[in-house]
């Protein structure tokens, strides 16, 4: 089997998925006992993961592989694929924030730049780990599609879930805000009238 170096695991090529699915099959580490060299204690201790072994790559540049495919196996609904919401939502804990709209175009457009077919409607697109895992290294480049929105109402939708959550909020106040003085001079002045004539 071909042994890769990380610098292929980042590049993703067909070895991210099979760290993938061994992660799925595999989760325990060898153990195994060191013995001191100046005493005859022994201690047992955690070798490295059969996977980093495996892929001659260190722990920490496994985190990446490691966290997406916890990230696509928590929204792929079992399926082994990633709808535009699906993926709008597992972009969310890499820190990238985009409407269903958005992410769709993204998935998209990342697919056949990948000389990949995608459907007519683009709602309907799929992709798996392994592209899931590529497009995460690139999305920055599809980042100008946060220009696409819908029109009105649902433009206005669009916005606000293409914002980070502190974003959301300081929208939300920056609105509410104002419309509660004016709640307030409202009331106030309802209870003046009624104190004057009632």
């Amino acid at each position: 089997e071909k042994t890769v170096n990380f610098d292929d695991l980042k590049r993703c090529s067909s070895e991210s998925c099979k760290i993938y699915a061994q992660r799925k099959t595999q989760a325990k580490d060898d153990v195994g006992a060191v013995v001191s060299k100046n005493t005859s204690q022994s201690w047992h201790v955690t070798r490295r993961s059969t996977t980093a072994d495996k892929y001659n790559a260190s722990e920490s540049d496994l985190l990446f592989i490691t966290y997406a495919s916890t990230i696509f196996d928590k929204h792929d609904r079992g399926s082994g694929q990633l709808g535009p919401r699906d993926l709008r939502m597992s972009l969310r804990f890499f820190n990238v924030y985009m409407s269903s709209l958005q992410a769709q175009a993204v998935m998209c457009m990342f697919l056949r730049d990948k000389q990949e077919f995608t459907p007519e409607d683009e709602s309907l697109a799929t992709m798996n780990f392994c592209q899931f895992t590529r497009l995460l290294l690139q999305v920055e480049e599809y980042m100008l599609s946060e220009n696409i929105r819908r029109m009105g109402l649902f433009g206005l939708v669009d916005s606000f879930l293409a914002c980070s959550p502190s974003k959301r909020i300081d929208v939300t106040f920056r609105v509410a805000w104002p419309l509660l003085n004016l709640f307030h001079v409202a009331l106030f002045y309802c209870l003046l009238r009624t104190d004057i004539y009632g």
